[in-house]
């Protein structure tokens, strides 16, 4: 079943109380599958209402896998959606191929790459043996190598044998 929404709580041990934080609404394109807009809202207990906060765009490929979601938050003063952050995401069957953080630029009024992780699986296992990471080079306009991570299932009192 789809959820309409979830709202997170936090207990106050003084007041032996339940008090509202933040929750989660959902809005479904068909009114089915996976949810494609997630407004988030934050409990202003001053005022005893939620206000509106964020806002998550989600778009999915064929396998029900997120390839884009596109974050902002909501200006009071400007009364408007203020881009934040958009991830890409790319996939070989259901193996994440590949990241990309994008920043929102109010200068350009356009996305600029951040940061880049390409993900390698092991053929035998299908489980991730190497993720590389890679920033943004704004004066190249290129990725630059930032590090990369090497992953195995052998396990430290094994290596030590």
């Amino acid at each position: 079943y789809e959820k309409s929404e979830i709202v997170i709580r936090t207990y106050a041990g003084m007041e032996n109380m339940w008090q509202n934080y933040m929750r989660y609404s959902f809005e479904y394109g068909s009114g089915f599958g996976k949810p494609r807009e997630v407004m988030l809202e934050v409990w202003r207990d001053s005022q005893k209402h939620w206000q509106t906060f964020g806002r998550y765009d989600l778009a999915y490929n064929f396998r029900g896998k997120i390839t884009q979601e596109t974050r902002a938050t909501w200006s009071e003063s400007h009364n408007r959606w203020i881009p934040g952050v958009r991830y890409l995401v790319s996939y070989r069957r259901d193996q994440k191929t590949q990241d990309i953080e994008q920043r929102w630029d109010n200068t350009t009024r356009r996305w600029i790459n951040n940061i880049r992780n390409v993900f390698d699986y092991d053929d035998n296992t299908g489980e991730v043996s190497e993720e590389t990471k890679y920033r943004w080079n704004r004066a190249n306009e290129d990725w630059s190598f930032e590090k990369r991570f090497l992953y195995t299932d052998i396990k430290p009192d094994e290596a030590e044998g």
